[in-house]
């Protein structure tokens, strides 16, 4: 029995995903004790994609049959393109979660910035982008397992998708230039970003390329009702390849942030905005405030990157 290529490059493709699966957990439990969602979300999603190619070639190896099982056949097609389509979402969730993380930084007060600022502004957009891939992906889910009958012997080359898969998918692309949008802005933006923030993004905006290219690959075959039959290679760079690049990048990350000794301090920045926000909100004195905020660790290396207004609008009352 002879191999298409489309079975070869799916094959070729699942230890890939495994050794991605691999280096993605172990930036999790790397990151675990910090409480890092988005590596969980990170390692999730290649191993999905791992189990999808595993369902793929199982359906082409079982169409190939005489005499194919109607209902096997349309089970493992089914089974593949919503593991291959919906779990993007997880990649998603991951890259929107850094995105969140590291728009945590201090800004003026008067313009916007501190608790109510730039800070909380960021949730409003996130938490949009994070509603859109939820309801994009159970379009896509309900769609696609309403397009089952597509999937048989005498019709899978010429599937029929439904019209709430091609809805999840035209959303979950447009939610996915936003976030690129979304990360760019938080990027260049004029403000104190900490140099963990700046690393985060900067990987974050990268990432986007190809994340942005898989997508519109991925809407134009469902818009095209063209899952199966689609161009072998245009596949292969704009999906498999593109989504490959985008988790090493992520992983690649979690490796840097390893080596300059973590990201904590975004945490640090945060936790002085807030205690920094408390007191000038506060007309009292709090020397006890300023006496440790001069003292944290790394203070006097950042003092001169960073401005706080508000413990300077503080210090002039």
């Amino acid at each position: 029995m002879t191999w298409s290529s489309i079975e070869i490059i799916d094959l070729i493709f699942v230890p890939i995903y495994f050794i991605l699966f691999l280096a993605a957990l172990y930036a999790f439990i790397k990151h675990a004790h910090n409480k890092r969602v988005t590596f969980g979300l990170l390692f999730l999603f290649p191993l999905i994609r791992c189990v999808g190619n595993i369902l793929l070639v199982a359906a082409m190896q079982e169409q190939k049959k005489s005499n194919p099982n109607v209902n096997t056949l349309t089970d493992l097609y089914t089974g593949g393109f919503v593991l291959q389509l919906a779990g993007f979402g997880l990649l998603f969730s991951a890259a929107l979660n850094l995105t969140k993380r590291a728009s945590l930084y201090v800004a003026p007060v008067q313009n916007g910035g501190g608790r109510g600022g730039l800070i909380d502004k960021i949730k409003t957009p996130a938490g949009f982008l994070h509603l859109v891939n939820t309801v994009s992906n159970i379009l896509l889910i309900v769609g696609l397992t309403n397009s089952t009958s597509s999937f048989s012997p005498t019709s899978a080359n010429k599937a029929s998708i439904d019209v709430l898969a091609k809805v999840g998918i035209i959303m979950l692309l447009v939610a996915t230039v936003l976030l690129t949008v979304l990360t760019i802005y938080h990027l260049f933006i004029k403000g104190p970003l900490t140099p963990s923030a700046r690393t985060i993004l900067t990987f974050v905006a990268i990432a986007c390329v190809p994340m942005i290219a898989r997508m519109a690959w991925s809407t134009y075959r469902v818009a095209a009702n063209n899952l199966i039959g689609a161009n072998i290679w245009a596949s292969l760079v704009l999906q498999y390849i593109a989504e490959s690049v985008a988790t090493a990048i992520f992983v690649a990350l979690s490796f840097v942030l390893d080596a300059r000794g973590g990201d904590a301090d975004l945490d640090e920045r945060k936790t002085y905005n807030d205690r920094a926000q408390n007191a000038y909100n506060s007309t009292a004195p709090n020397t006890q405030f300023a006496t440790e905020q001069a003292s944290s660790p790394g203070y006097a290396e950042s003092k001169s990157a960073y401005t706080y207004p508000p413990q300077q609008a503080y210090q002039a009352a």
